[in-house]
């Protein structure tokens, strides 16, 4: 018989225990809105942004590691497979990183007193535009690959990519509907679109994105550093 594993037994009684708490004691704050977050741990992410505006979270469920950063990617790192309380404190996005952990998930509950939390991905409380960072002084040597954290773009149909590079590099934009198949931004014809970014600041926009899946794939043709920025619109 396999034993139950106490600490993971304790949060889901707890969280429980606290979703019930939340939903119907009137004395409460008013998270009846609140939003429930699954993370598949099977998917690896390093710094996976998701943006919100609330001002709690609670672990309800984890089976697996991973640790958050507040804020930015400056804060200090939280290993919320030890949270034994609410996080209660305002914030505006936090970062996710995991090892792929097959079979494993995290469960959060995130909410913000008397407001509604939309969906997963880059959509936010009051605002039709958000914007993520996608590279922040990569240095590549020439012939090198590089991609970012998948970022979810549902809702959002106006994509502007602010790309950087100090020498000549290419750019790939890609979608996908699962975080496994990706499949590049491709022209009437059929033939893939790349941009060409060579010691200058270009803005690249994609409109009428359909897809719930975005990044993008740099090909270095020269040793580079980049910055890239994503801005996004309903």
């Amino acid at each position: 018989m396999v034993e139950k594993d106490p600490r993971r037994e304790e949060l889901r009684r707890r969280g429980k225990a606290i979703t019930d708490l939340l939903l119907d004691d009137p004395d409460q704050p008013s998270y009846t809105a609140y939003e429930k977050i699954t993370l598949n741990l099977g998917i690896a992410r390093t710094n996976f942004e998701i943006i919100r505006d609330g001002d709690m979270i609670l672990v309800q469920d984890i089976d697996g590691a991973v640790d958050m950063r507040l804020h930015n990617l400056r804060a200090d790192t939280i290993d919320i497979s030890r949270i034994r309380n609410f996080i209660y404190t305002p914030y505006e996005r936090f970062f996710i990183t995991n090892t792929s952990q097959p079979g494993r998930e995290a469960v959060l509950l995130i909410g913000k007193t008397n407001k509604f939390m939309p969906g997963l991905g880059l959509s936010h409380l009051y605002h039709d535009a958000r914007d993520a960072v996608l590279f922040t002084d990569e240095s590549l040597n020439i012939g090198d690959i590089i991609t970012h954290y998948n970022i979810e773009t549902t809702g959002f149909n106006t994509l502007m990519i602010l790309a950087s590079s100090t020498a000549q590099t290419t750019w790939y934009p890609q979608f996908s509907h699962d975080e496994t198949n990706w499949y590049d931004y491709c022209d009437s014809a059929g033939t893939p679109i790349q941009y060409a970014v060579t010691n200058a600041k270009k803005a690249i926009a994609i409109n009428d994105a359909q897809a719930k899946w975005f990044r993008v794939v740099v090909y270095a043709n020269a040793a580079a550093v980049v910055n890239g920025d994503l801005s996004v619109q309903a």
